[in-house]
């Protein structure tokens, strides 16, 4: 309830123009937490005049976040809501590897103009990013994706919004990406 809080207020910038007298709001809102009383999240919440769930709107903003862009790690951490983050350290990794999406590594595969600026479009987005441990993401490093989930189980394809496709070779990389948006906007009404 806490992290949720925090990653709601500050992806919908709670406090880009907070006053010392919203601050003490907050602050007096606090005081009577200890470890008996909840987390007084929808107090802090009506303070702060937010919802503590995304509009539409915020959602098409949010599909847009990049890789390694200012609140797309917080983003990512709502996807993962049973995730231990105080023992490990997560990397932000393109599920389709970064590598494949160059110009000339396109060109190759025979892809026109168009098909190029779609792929380019959708490859450093929130859609092709996944939250992995160090240890997963040196291990995957850029394994082609179609080979890399082949050793993975059903349990980490549902934990990592993988949609079920017939086949995830690059050439599907743009049904990925629409099914899988799909999936994380799924998520994203339901916090």
């Amino acid at each position: 309830s806490i992290r949720k809080w925090f990653v709601f207020s500050t992806l919908k910038n709670a406090f880009g123009g907070s006053s010392d007298t919203t601050l003490t709001r907050l602050r007096e809102l606090l005081t009577g937490c200890n470890s008996t009383t909840p987390f007084p999240a929808d107090a802090l919440y009506k303070s702060l005049e937010i919802e503590p769930r995304f509009n539409d709107a915020e959602i098409d903003g949010v599909l847009g976040y990049g890789y390694r862009a200012r609140y797309t790690n917080l983003v990512l951490s709502l996807l993962y809501p049973d995730r231990d983050w105080k023992d490990a350290i997560y990397h932000e990794d393109h599920i389709f590897p970064q590598s494949a999406f160059k110009v000339r590594a396109l060109r190759k595969r025979g892809y026109d103009d168009t098909k190029i600026k779609s792929y380019e479009s959708k490859f450093n987005i929130l859609s092709n990013l996944q939250l992995l441990t160090e240890s997963e993401n040196i291990s995957k490093n850029a394994t082609p994706f179609d080979e890399w989930i082949q050793t993975r189980d059903p349990a980490f394809r549902k934990r990592h919004l993988i949609p079920d496709l017939p086949t995830y070779g690059f050439d599907s990389f743009e049904e990925f990406s629409k099914r899988r948006s799909a999936l994380i906007v799924e998520v994203l009404k339901n916090l």
